[in-house]
């Protein structure tokens, strides 16, 4: 009796630490595909950013095409976390990746958990700002410090590829503030998740007015000797970054609880340098070693005592990247 109980706790343990890892995975791989995309195909990032919205949003419409009725005030904040989360962050992320390693960029940009409790702390004026978050900001800051250093100057990066990463950062930290809003209503996930990703899709268009987008799609009718790139890095990562990873985040947190779930979340940017360095050859230095256990450490201490929800809302909001 005693082993059935035993093997009953262990089972769901065991798969929903698998659905965590699989999720972790896409998510760690999202800067080296986009790395992939923007040195090796004639695509630009406002057209990355397009292609991927529409894929993932009719990825996201055919597993769950339902619609629910909301109010002005929660289109707004739907709307707001489409144009920082979707629009503005994830523009600002591929931008830099012209610049700067998918390793760097990865570093910075998943600092953004300590960024939203910030914010947190900023609007919600019930919520004390504690030791541990100062503790754990400060270490982070200097991890973040000595990874721009080290792209800068043994490098010999231009620094403007790391200073979009932060503002990358900074405005996925703000999306999550707005996602707290929503998730607090209840909604099914992928359609949260589609209706962002649709007013990603909305905000988006005015800016191929601006920028480097071809209408006569040349990019896609120019693919011979890039299709396998651009299968991988618009079509798979639409599907697998936005659908698949979002479905077996779900089913983690449901088995694990999102608490422990949302631990699996630092091995994100473990996953990034490993496969940055095996498939874009990129180096792994002390100093990218250091600054990574810096900004890890950091999010761990300052999560001790942040709003346990901030590393759950961050892990729903890497589906959306």
């Amino acid at each position: 009796m005693e082993n059935a109980t035993d093997s009953t706790v262990t089972k769901p343990t065991i798969f929903g630490m698998l659905f965590a890892l699989i999720s972790v995975f896409m998510w760690g791989n999202g800067s080296v595909i986009t790395k992939l995309l923007v040195d090796e195909t004639y695509l630009t990032a406002i057209e990355i950013l397009l292609f991927r919205i529409i894929l993932g949003y009719a990825t996201l419409f055919i597993l769950h095409p339902k619609l629910y009725k909301i109010d002005f005030k929660e289109e707004l904040t739907f709307l707001a976390c489409g144009f920082t989360g979707i629009t503005l962050s994830q523009l600002a992320q591929t931008m830099a990746l012209n610049y700067s390693t998918a390793m760097n960029v990865g570093l910075l940009v998943y600092s953004s958990p300590i960024v939203t409790a910030g914010f947190i702390y900023l609007f919600d004026k019930s919520e004390k700002v504690g030791i541990t978050y100062v503790i754990g900001f400060f270490l982070a800051i200097s991890g973040i410090a000595l990874i721009i250093f080290n792209g800068a100057f043994v490098f010999d990066l231009n620094p403007l590829g790391d200073a979009l990463a932060l503002v990358a950062c900074v405005l996925w930290g703000l999306c999550c503030v707005f996602i707290k809003r929503t998730t607090a209503k209840g909604y099914n996930i992928l359609y949260s998740t589609r209706k962002i990703l649709f007013y990603g899709l909305i905000t988006a268009i005015p800016l191929t007015l601006f920028m480097d987008f071809r209408f006569d799609l040349y990019p896609l009718r120019n693919a011979t000797g890039h299709l396998g790139v651009l299968l991988i890095g618009i079509v798979g990562y639409a599907i697998g970054g936005y659908a698949i990873a979002y479905i077996t985040w779900s089913k983690a947190t449901k088995e694990l609880g999102a608490t422990k779930a949302a631990t699996f979340l630092y091995l994100t940017p473990v996953v990034t340098m490993i496969v940055s360095f095996f498939v874009l050859r990129e180096r792994i230095t002390i100093a990218i070693i250091v600054g990574a256990f810096l900004v890890l450490t950091g999010l761990y201490v300052s999560g001790k005592n942040s709003l346990a929800e901030v590393k759950n809302m961050f892990a729903q909001d890497k589906a959306m990247k």
